[in-house]
């Protein structure tokens, strides 16, 4: 057989005749050395093969994250929903009203809360009107409260 000198301790060695092309000898530190060169090897030949590694691997992060938050929303969406559920439930059941009927009074109580909301607004000009003299909202202005200065 062929002696070979062995690339980490330099001494010659006689390959295994099962496997001819062995590079490193067989003691412990060598076949240590064996192993991290195959993998600096394995490794490199991945980096050529796959040039986006790193790119695919943030890509799979980010949605991986996007996944999550859309579970999260989900949830969300789903409790609102038996929210809304449970509101018009009980709308029902306090107007003694059907499906039919239930329509009209949803769009009723609609009409009565933009009403309720439009006597606080004007309840509040008149309350800043007394407080701070001059003061009034004019055509365009803004009727809220914290953005109102005297």
């Amino acid at each position: 057989m062929i002696e070979r000198e062995c690339p980490c301790c330099q001494e010659l060695f006689t390959p295994n005749k099962y496997h001819p092309e062995q590079v490193f000898c067989s003691k412990p530190g060598c076949r240590r050395a064996s192993h991290a060169a195959a993998n600096r090897k394995w490794r490199a030949a991945q980096r050529l093969h796959d040039p986006l590694a790193e790119s695919q691997r943030k890509r799979r992060a980010r949605s991986g994250r996007r996944l999550q938050l859309s579970r999260e929303l989900s949830g969300w969406r789903r409790q609102l929903a038996r929210q809304q559920m449970l509101l018009l439930g009980m709308l029902g059941l306090l107007a003694g009203t059907t499906c039919d009927d239930l329509a009209a009074t949803i769009s009723h109580c609609l009409d009565a809360g933009r009403e309720l909301l439009r006597a606080e607004a004007s309840l509040w000009e008149d309350v800043a009107g007394k407080l701070c003299p001059g003061f009034g909202f004019s055509e365009g202005e803004s009727r809220d409260m914290a953005s109102a200065t005297c």
